[in-house]
C-alpha cells in the first residue's frame, strides 16, 4: 500500500497524468499486494 501513496501535484493549477497513473501505482503496487496474498493462502495451507 506505500507504493500506491504520494503523487500530489506540485501545482494545484495543473494536471499531470504521469505522477497519478505511474508504473509504480498501477502496475507494481497491485503485484506485491497480490503476492503477499498468495504467501499468506501457500502459508495457511501449509500448516
Amino acid at each position: 500500500m506505500f507504493l500506491m501513496s504520494g503523487g500530489q501535484m506540485p501545482d494545484p493549477n495543473t494536471w499531470d497524468p504521469n505522477i497519478i497513473y505511474s508504473t509504480r501505482r498501477t502496475v507494481l503496487a497491485p503485484i506485491v499486494i497480490l503476492a503477499g496474498l498468495v504467501v499468506e493462502i501457500i502459508a495457511i495451507f501449509k500448516s
